[in-house]
């Protein structure tokens, strides 16, 4: 079981052009271990005031805000995380920096490229991958903030392989549009 919380905490202070979430999960991720996993449930969230989107999936790139039970050896306690798309190493910072495909439309074929997204066996920078958060899809093009084409939740079908499926659109950031998820409204995830 796993579920998405996304509030827009700024839309409420500042109106239209606001709508941009901070995407929070909780529960179990597909594992990659093949016997399972009894220790790779995922929290992620913020403690701060005013929201600064630490742990908002598809923004927050320094683990802040985002933990696993424990380690998969099932040793210690809770364990910081790295929830990050797989085209790029663990780094601080949000997902501006994020770009590993470009600016929208790709240049080459013109498509809207999309990438799981993955959890990191602790908070180290080996970012050796120990499961994939279902349901989301991270979009890491560079100049998603300013592109116009999708509102904020807006559904639309899935590109390429995934065109069957529909998908949420959601801009992450805090008071500025710093990059775009896609959470499958399809299912079920697994």
């Amino acid at each position: 079981m796993s579920f998405f919380y996304a509030p827009s905490p700024y839309f409420g202070t500042y109106g239209a052009g606001y709508e941009i979430s901070e995407p929070w999960f909780f529960g179990d991720q597909i594992y990659l271990k093949p016997a399972g996993d009894a220790w790779g449930t995922l929290i992620t969230g913020d403690t701060s005031s005013p929201p600064s989107a630490y742990g908002a999936i598809g923004y927050e790139l320094s683990g802040a805000g985002q933990y696993l039970e424990r380690i998969a050896a099932g040793t210690g306690g809770a364990v910081q995380t790295y929830v990050l798309p797989c085209t790029h190493q663990v780094q601080s910072g949000a997902n501006t920096s994020f770009t590993g495909f470009g600016d929208f439309p790709d240049a080459v074929s013109g498509a809207l490229r999309l990438t799981p997204t993955y959890t990191s066996d602790g908070y180290s920078t080996s970012n050796v991958r120990r499961g994939v958060v279902p349901g989301v899809y991270w979009l890491p093009h560079a100049n998603l903030g300013s592109y116009t084409g999708f509102a904020p939740r807006d559904t639309v079908p899935g590109p390429g392989a995934l065109s069957a499926r529909r998908f949420m659109h959601l801009f992450v950031g805090t008071t500025s549009k710093s990059g775009a998820i896609f959470i499958d409204s399809t299912g079920p995830w697994r």
